[in-house]
């Protein structure tokens, strides 16, 4: 009865109004909780949880709860913040439902008037970079504020809006003062590809309460604040209602509230609305919400990021509630306006914000009227990606039998004709409520309006994981699929049931798929001795894993459902194959954990690759991995350890630390005696030729070669172990990689293509001529084992399945195609090393500091000057250079340690600012 009484007064308070603000004493501040004051330091995770917990308890306008847990299994907590009615299990409940059907193009007119007509809700997400805290030490301000006024003001903005602060996104980062999560990614770069739990959690709490808008709180270089407008590029896809709702309502309403304090701010560059791994532009194109991205200057101090956040926050909150109609009708009608797009399949034209700028590169003209994955390649990762979709809220078909198209366009291709695809090929239709993020994520480019980029310039979904496939320039026929429904030739996918297998002499499992390539690894684990198929031979069961008759089927038949691999029957083991040794692994570690360097990671730079191999290795793989510091070497743990493997990535290698003698000589002996060396990018190419195990070179990229982050065509040799069972033409994301020049004992297994066109591109790249047959991976001999060298980083941000395969292959290769005659100790490492009587003769060799890519600035011939007087005045860091072209004038600057992050680079905001005084407008902009 007490606890009862406690409710109904506590909900009598909340209702309660009085025209001027007052406090309820009953909810505690910050301090009362947490015993100091807040903003004089960065809260912990514990103490915001404290306080959560605290208001959940003291106020009935704040419902607490937690969306999942982080990687080392911390709570991610998110507080709902409304008035005491609309936060009821029932009122949630229903609002949930309403906003899920409309969001799905499946309302009732009954349930768009009940959103219209309900609260807006608005997101405020802080701390994904969790060396970026003041957001949400903020957002507990404001908290208290929304429970503890009973002015009449609050109290209406209570009733306008659901609030739903999430202020822990990474809460594993900021226990260690990061800005990555535990396995060290960088969490806003996650959000279409989903690969971390924190994100895919995220997701699902943004399914039950998409919002209208979504504040995402970050700090940046210097001492002023960013908020929208955005710099060009914008996505052509990103929903024109949510950059209205910034353009003429909120932008306005965060310039008028810093203007009237006096604030420093500004808006349009750095940060764009382009790369669909972004909170602000998924957000915007997934949920329809207005994506705004808060920036406060690191520079100042604590408090002063805490107040400017804080008043951002409330502005935000204040301008929702003020323009709530509006702003629910236009995020209603975004998603029956998508559906109409698709069903004329229209895409979205290209268009430029920034006043001054013009369209680049505009959309290119023709209809696109569904996306075909086809049923009979790599079919466990399309079923992979058909399963990601569907959590996103997008709708995906299988066909029942074979479907005819007028108009098919494949991927990779310049064709447009007649095809057929077999039954069983996955269907996404445009037609559907979800038609921006289906063209965001699967259109076989993004194309860019504007050469302006802060990230990656392509992620197509499919071409990254190497999928067969292609989109429809036709509708599809009316017996196949009706208006916004499938008609009898297709029906909703679902993932394929368990099925029994029958005994047989041996099973082989397709491997141009990873998740068929996973399964493999954990059969291994599981004590199970497989063998392989050549890939030298023809047919599809080329370069296949064989399984053993004797395995237990219920094993492989429950492994087989949960990675999506049909297992096929062989009436007999074929003759030939070749066994397969179960890998150890061992890897050069950096000198301090990727998790706790503190180093800001640069959406495109290669400094997390040591991670992102990590998390494939051991997360995907199902490997236990040793990590290997120089002084590991030294002492000759990589010889008595059996390790079958040493890996090599970036932002590994001692981290830059100097590798000895004695640790060259061990790896080289490693390589020698039947070890595997993988390296990938230019670290990984540095510790292969300073121990001696490669006779390859880089050469430096040629003049006018720009790839800002783009897919471009692979050619594989599939009779190479290392592209056994892949298809003949793949993808590889370039990142401004290194190009190779091959020792002569190194065989190419990929390369890009040797085609009078070049290799394909998707994404922005300029001068990829230079690629034509360009070396991309390649395997070397030597001695009884071999060197395989990535010039890409194969599993760039764990989201490019395509060529994470190859990595699996390089882990798998067979023992026996990979002896070698042992060759003469000069033969591939004489340019490199001098040998003498088995032992390394150098000094020490200091391997290069990771990093981003460079940036890049380019203006016109003419303004020249212009940037050289900016660069003189901008106090650059050492290193950079200008270089003049056709193409104009570029300054090239490198970034490493805190530079890698380009929201920390302070030279790069006084040179923009002035070349911007001096009304220059850079022709190219690479971060």
């Amino acid at each position: 009865m007490g606890a009862a009484v406690l409710g109904m007064l506590l909900a009598h308070s909340a209702r309660a109004c009085t025209p001027t603000s007052s406090l309820n004493p009953a909810v505690p501040t910050w301090e009362a909780v947490n015993h100091f004051v807040l903003g004089s330091r960065p809260a912990t995770d514990e103490e915001i949880t404290a306080y959560l917990d605290a208001l959940a308890h003291s106020s009935a306008r704040v419902r607490v709860s937690s969306y999942g847990r982080s990687w080392q299994g911390r709570p991610l907590p998110y507080a709902l913040v409304s008035s005491p009615a609309q936060l009821s299990t029932r009122r949630q409940r229903q609002l949930s439902t309403r906003l899920r059907a409309v969001r799905a193009g499946t309302a009732s007119p009954r349930q768009r008037r009940a959103v219209l007509a309900g609260p807006a809700v608005t997101w405020l997400a802080g701390s994904v970079h969790s060396n970026e805290p003041s957001g949400s030490d903020a957002d507990m301000r404001l908290l208290y504020e929304l429970a503890a006024d009973n002015g009449c003001a609050t109290v209406r903005r209570l009733r306008q809006v659901m609030l739903v602060v999430a202020p822990l996104q990474n809460p594993d980062g900021r226990a260690a003062g990061t800005r990555v999560n535990a396995y060290g990614f960088d969490l806003n770069r996650d959000w279409f590809a989903q690969t971390q739990p924190e994100t895919r959690a995220r997701t699902a709490l943004l399914s039950r309460f998409p919002p209208v808008v979504l504040g995402d709180q970050h700090e940046q270089s210097g001492s002023g604040f960013f908020f929208p407008p955005n710099a060009d590029p914008i996505h052509h896809e990103v929903p024109t209602e949510g950059l209205a709702a910034i353009e003429g309502i909120l932008g306005p309403a965060l310039a008028r509230a810093f203007d009237a304090r006096g604030l420093e701010h500004a808006s349009y560059g750095p940060y764009d609305l382009f790369f669909m791994g972004l909170s602000d532009v998924a957000s915007s194109t997934l949920f329809g919400s207005a994506g705004i991205t808060l920036e406060k200057g690191a520079d100042a101090p604590f408090p002063d990021r805490v107040a400017g956040q804080l008043l951002a926050a409330q502005t935000l909150v204040t301008s929702v509630a003020t323009h709530r109609s509006a702003l629910l009708r236009g995020w209603v009608g975004v998603w029956s306006r998508a559906a109409a797009q698709g069903a004329r399949g229209l895409l979205a034209p290209n268009r430029v914000l920034e006043p001054g700028n013009q369209v680049r590169r505009p959309v290119p003209p023709g209809r696109v009227y569904a996306y075909l994955l086809s049923g009979t390649r790599s079919t466990a990762d399309a079923e992979a990606l058909a399963a990601t979709l569907r959590s996103q809220g997008v709708a995906v078909y299988r066909s029942r039998r074979p479907l005819a198209l007028a108009r098919y366009h494949p991927y990779g291709t310049h064709q447009l004709g007649p095809a057929t695809l077999g039954a069983g090929a996955l269907v996404v239709p445009m037609d559907q409520a979800q038609k921006h993020w289906v063209q965001a994520l699967l259109g076989e480019d993004s194309y860019s309006p504007f050469p302006y980029f802060y990230d990656v310039s392509a992620w197509s979904a499919p071409l990254l994981a190497g999928l067969e496939g292609g989109y429809t320039a036709a509708p599809l026929a009316r017996a196949v699929w009706r208006h916004r429904r499938p008609g009898p030739g297709l029906v909703p996918w679902r993932p394929a049931p368990r099925s029994a297998l029958p005994a047989a002499a041996g099973y082989w499992l397709p491997t141009d798929s990873e998740r068929s390539l996973e399964l493999a690894f954990a059969l291994q684990t599981r004590g199970v001795r497989l063998s392989r198929i050549s890939g030298r031979g023809t047919g599809p069961s080329a370069g296949a894993i064989v399984v053993p008759g004797a395995v237990d089927r219920r094993l492989l038949a429950r492994l087989a459902a949960a990675y999506a691999t049909r297992p096929r029957v062989l009436a007999s083991v074929p003759p030939g194959t070749v066994a397969l040794r179960a890998p150890s692994v061992a890897m050069l570690a950096p000198t301090t954990p990727a998790s706790s360097a503190g180093q800001p990671e640069h959406g495109t730079g290669p400094a997390l690759s040591f991670s992102w191999w990590r998390f494939e290795l051991e997360q995907r793989l199902g490997l236990s991995i040793a990590m290997l510091r120089p002084g590991d070497l030294e002492s000759g743990r990589l010889s008595s350890g059996g390790f079958s493997h040493l890996l090599v990535a970036e932002g590994g290698g001692g981290g830059g630390a100097s590798l000895s003698p004695s640790a060259l000589t061990a790896v080289q002996t490693f390589v020698r005696s039947g070890g595997i060396y993988v390296g990938e990018r230019g670290e990984g190419l540095a510790v292969a030729q300073a121990a001696g195990v490669t006779g390859t070179q880089a050469r430096p990229a040629p003049p006018g070669l720009v790839v800002a982050g783009a897919l471009l065509g692979l050619s594989q040799d599939t009779a190479d172990p290392l592209a056994w069972g892949q298809p003949a033409s793949a993808y590889a994301f370039n990142a401004g990689d290194p190009i190779l020049v091959p020792g002569p004992a190194a065989r190419v297994a990929a390369r890009y293509p040797d085609t009078p066109e070049g290799p394909f591109v998707s994404g922005y790249t300029e001068g990829t001529d230079a690629l034509r047959g360009v070396p991309a991976v390649l395997d070397e001999p030597l001695g009884s084992g071999r060197t395989v060298l990535f010039s890409f980083d194969p599993a760039f941000r764990a989201y490019t399945p395509g060529t994470e395969r190859l990595l699996a292959n390089a882990l798998l290769y067979p023992p026996s195609a990979g002896a070698a005659r042992r060759r003469s100790p000069t033969s591939a490492t004489a340019p490199l090393t001098r040998w003498r009587s088995g032992r390394v003769v150098s000094r020490a060799v200091k391997l290069p500091a990771t990093g981003a890519r460079p940036t890049v600035v380019r203006v016109a011939d003419g303004d020249g000057p212009a940037l050289t007087d900016a660069v003189r005045a901008s106090g650059l860091p050492p290193g950079w250079r200008m270089t003049r072209a056709a193409s104009g004038v570029s300054l090239t600057v490198p970034n490493t340690g805190e530079a890698a992050d380009p929201e920390r680079r302070l030279w790069l905001g006084r040179l923009l600012a002035r070349l911007s005084r001096e009304r220059v407008r850079p022709t190219l902009v690479v971060l």
